[in-house]
């Protein structure tokens, strides 16, 4: 059985931890999504699923680009053996590039960028 909700937790935004954000100082947010990458061969697109863990920090409520730090997986060793022809260089740049920009929408989506002056062009 579901407790009922109360008062206080009503007033909440569909982001609860932006809630706990606001002028409180600093927080770290860890977030972990899986994003699918399209990569095109030609003769082939391939659809790679990548997991992605990023952290950033919230400081007096406000998204901190130069915290954003991310750590992305994906099965490697099964894609060179089935496509030992690409360049993989070419590969981690395009899987870099599709990430960046699912977590600028993510954090967009989110809340936590208000505005394009808050996200960093160089992320």
């Amino acid at each position: 059985m579901m407790a009922a909700r109360s008062d206080s937790m009503k007033r909440h935004t569909k982001y609860p931890i932006l809630n706990e954000v606001r002028g409180s100082g600093m927080v770290w947010i860890v977030e972990k999504k899986v994003v699918h990458h399209m990569f095109g061969l030609g003769f082939e697109r391939v659809k790679i699923p990548v997991r992605v863990t990023f952290e950033f920090q919230m400081v007096e409520g406000a998204f901190s680009p130069e915290s954003l730090s991310t750590h992305i997986v994906y099965n490697r060793t099964a894609f060179e053996k089935r496509y030992p022809h690409v360049n993989m260089s070419s590969l981690e740049n395009s899987i870099d590039n599709t990430v960046r920009k699912e977590i600028m929408n993510y954090l967009r989506d989110c809340g936590y960028i208000v505005n394009d002056r808050d996200s960093d062009s160089s992320l």
